[in-house]
């Protein structure tokens, strides 16, 4: 059985447990969400940093609108490896998301403004599960 994680559900400061070692961008709270607005040609990303322990495998779920492409990455920052999980097209409203992560251990997921043009991105609902997507239950 899956081992669930939350993040955060709605924030208006960063979460317990985690720092923002985001680059190229600033971060705000708005309506219970993670609002990241980019410096425009920085490709800038907000950056959650686990303080302890790493996640391993298994899924990511959140909901996101977002006025531009965004590159949502996971990366172990001992290692410096990263992978991007998906690329997602911009959406005026808020979308679920559940994305597999193949990838060992990571401490790190990021959020990036993927075209560097300063595109606004709105994050609430972050959930790490040790299952597999579409064996999510979702506990949000």
């Amino acid at each position: 059985r899956a081992t669930y994680t939350t993040i955060f559900r709605t924030t208006s400061s960063m979460p317990n447990g985690y720092d923002d070692w985001g680059w190229g961008c600033n971060i705000s709270y708005s309506g219970g969400a993670m609002v990241i607005t980019p410096e425009e040609g920085e490709y800038g990303a907000l950056s959650l940093k686990r303080i302890s322990g790493y996640f391993k495998g298994g899924s990511i779920r959140f909901d996101m609108k977002n006025e531009g492409k965004v590159n949502v990455m996971v990366e172990n920052s001992d290692t410096d490896d990263k992978i991007t999980v998906k690329s997602i097209n911009p959406s005026s409203s808020y979308e679920t998301y559940i994305l597999d992560v193949d990838f060992g251990s990571f401490d790190r997921i990021n959020f990036q403004d993927a075209r560097g043009d300063g595109s606004r991105i709105w994050i609430k609902n972050l959930v790490h599960s040790t299952g597999y997507a579409d064996e999510f239950v979702d506990p949000i």
